[in-house]
């Protein structure tokens, strides 16, 4: 069997998740980099890194001039929280293929992580001039003028990323989150509802769904219509759970939503404990690190809580 099949059939069990029978593809032919490259894939979407950078490394011993394996290397040391790591192997990349805008973006997504906010822009613009209708670049660069609260330009940059891409759902739910900030909560609930519509449009993204629930049921917290926002954040970390131990960081910050829901109700109790288990989670993820923005936010919110349930425990 020529090794095209074999990607192409390994590819496909990638996509079916078929563990059993991808070892047996595998155990076929163990020295050929691309199913490598694919088995690795699949134990990263399963939350098992380790194994995903093994693979990944066979791969780079047998094939040590494919820039793609260093870029995919690089997001599973970004998912550990190891970003120094995944930033080498992005330059690495980069060194072997300089007009690698994917590799640019993900470097961005890092800087963003770490709050290095203007490098974070300047890798991205760098994307861009190498892509320029490369739409998630723009929705990205969006994010970040969120982030530093400059919600006009962050809205200018969705909107070019919706006309490059009009069935763009990542945008409109970026756009939403602008609007949410500006307090159009109408505004907010409306673009949510054509992301939700696009997601479901695009072969049913599971995972695209409930980031969709979890973040329109913070607009509809905002709004006091908690039954509601309750559902949605339900289904949405059920929905992470179902998917496996990739989607956890996903999963804990819709426990933050649920956590502010049962807060706004007056159940501090409940919302502590769930805070709680958000915390250490997304701790473990990004190693501890206090200095990252959304590690400050959370902690923010989590003394916030703690001081409340301590107050009402007094009063008892």
């Amino acid at each position: 069997m020529g090794s095209n099949i074999e990607k192409k059939e390994t590819s496909d069990l990638v996509k079916e998740r078929k563990f059993d029978e991808i070892e047996t593809v595998m155990k076929m032919d163990e020295d050929n980099p691309s199913i490598l490259f694919d088995i690795a894939e699949l134990y990263r979407a399963k939350g098992e890194f380790e194994k995903a950078t093994n693979f990944l490394q066979k791969s780079i011993e047998l094939q040590p001039n494919n820039y793609s394996t260093y870029t995919n290397l690089a997001a599973i040391y970004r998912d550990k929280g190891e970003f120094d790591r995944a930033i080498m192997c992005l330059q690495k990349s980069i060194e072997l293929q300089p007009d690698n805008y994917i590799a640019y973006s993900n470097l961005a997504s890092i800087y963003r992580d770490r709050g290095e906010f203007d490098r974070a822009i300047e890798y991205l613009q760098k994307s861009i001039e190498l892509q320029p209708d490369n739409y998630f670049a723009y929705s990205n660069l969006a994010a970040i003028y969120r982030d530093i609260g400059n919600l006009d330009t962050a809205v200018k940059y969705l909107q070019k990323s919706i006309e490059l891409q009009p069935d763009n759902y990542f945008a409109y739910s970026n756009l939403a989150a602008v609007y949410r900030d500006k307090r159009e909560l109408s505004k907010a609930t409306e673009l949510y509802q054509i992301s939700l519509h696009l997601a479901r449009k695009n072969n049913n993204d599971q995972i695209a769904v409930a980031d969709i629930y979890s973040n329109l049921a913070g607009v509809l917290i905002d709004k006091c219509e908690f039954i509601e926002a309750q559902n949605l954040l339900i289904n949405s970390i059920n929905i992470y759970r179902a998917s496996g131990s990739y989607y956890q960081k996903n999963e804990f910050n819709a426990l933050i939503n649920l956590s502010a829901l049962y807060f706004n109700m007056g159940n501090y109790e409940e919302a502590y404990n769930i805070i709680d288990t958000a915390k250490t989670g997304l701790m473990k993820i990004y190693n501890n690190d206090k200095d990252s923005p959304i590690i400050k936010e959370l902690l923010k919110r989590y003394q916030i809580i703690k001081e409340k349930t301590i107050e009402r425990e007094k009063k008892k």
